[in-house]
């Protein structure tokens, strides 16, 4: 009973140097001699705001990080951080580094969270909804957030199917990545 009862706090110590962490790796991933991998579309003028590309960006990386699609209002939030740093600064890539940092210190992408939804096989029971059971597979076995493909076969239902669900374990258990998790 007590396995899912942790509770989690963070100190201004901690809170500190993961805000720093978040910067630099927002940086990073805004670094021209990397952008490309991260950030797949370009904005109509690097010396200001688009709102469009930002969005997109937002969203892509979003998901990845919290583990789930970011709600409308979530993304649009720091779509509009974004924009209004981009304004400020005078570059669209520096507004989109303080999105990102924005994005790395939430309380979603810092800690897991489980949700639960009604069992349609078991009728008053409750089991985890597609991205929490994504994300405890992933931690499990890779020691890593949820991948791209994983996180597709929780969006279409899939992965909560008993066939989908075996499809994606056989196919974490036989990548690279198992033997670095289960290290």
């Amino acid at each position: 009973l007590s396995l899912g009862a942790g509770k989690a706090g963070i100190t201004p110590t901690r809170m500190e140097i993961y805000q720093k962490a978040a910067v630099t790796v927002a940086n990073l991933i805004v670094d021209p001699s990397r952008r490309n991998f991260i950030i797949t579309c370009k904005p109509t003028d690097e010396r200001a705001a688009d709102r469009t590309c930002a969005t997109k960006v937002i969203g892509d990386v979003g998901r990845l990080l919290s583990r789930k699609p970011l709600t409308d209002d979530r993304r649009d939030a720091y779509v509009e951080q974004a924009v209004k740093a981009a304004d400020r600064l005078n570059d669209f890539y520096a507004g989109l580094s303080v999105a990102l940092e924005a994005l790395l210190v939430s309380p979603n992408v810092l800690f897991v969270t489980e949700n639960s939804e009604p069992d349609p096989r078991n009728p008053g029971m409750e089991r985890l909804d597609a991205y929490s059971l994504a994300t405890r597979l992933s931690l499990f076995l890779w020691n890593a957030a949820p991948d791209d493909e994983l996180l597709k076969a929780a969006e279409n239902g899939s992965l909560q199917t008993p066939k989908g669900l075996a499809r994606q374990v056989d196919r974490m258990l036989a990548s690279a990545r198992l033997e670095d998790g289960v290290r």
